[in-house]
């Protein structure tokens, strides 16, 4: 069994979140399935990440309610998940390894 996790740094965990830091956004039995399924997901992402910035440019406020509504609208409308900053959706095989390759995920996103 395998899982696609969109990893977010622990600064972009918002005060309400219980669980910080993974969205499970596929699980599958077949590695190669999520590989698949991940070069779709990463362009619809990176597009949900690029019409928020653009959205929020002219923005001059802190992080509010309306930024919570429209990032929730482009989640949906992009069939993201997770948060924005920093994010790198990684493949972990079972739930033992998860942890060192959850560091080395983390690591190589900075």
């Amino acid at each position: 069994m395998f899982v696609l996790l969109q990893v977010s740094p622990p600064e972009a965990a918002g005060h309400e979140d219980w669980c910080c830091c993974l969205d499970v956004i596929a699980v599958d039995a077949s590695e190669a399935a999520l590989r698949q399924y991940l070069a779709v997901y990463e362009p619809r992402y990176r597009a949900a990440v690029a019409a928020f910035d653009l959205w929020d440019a002219d923005l001059a406020k802190d992080w509010g309610a309306e930024h919570d509504r429209v990032h929730d609208e482009f989640l949906v409308k992009y069939d993201g998940h997770g948060d924005r900053r920093g994010s790198v959706a990684a493949i972990f095989p079972r739930r033992s390894t998860i942890s060192a390759r959850l560091h080395r995920s983390l690591a190589t996103s900075k």
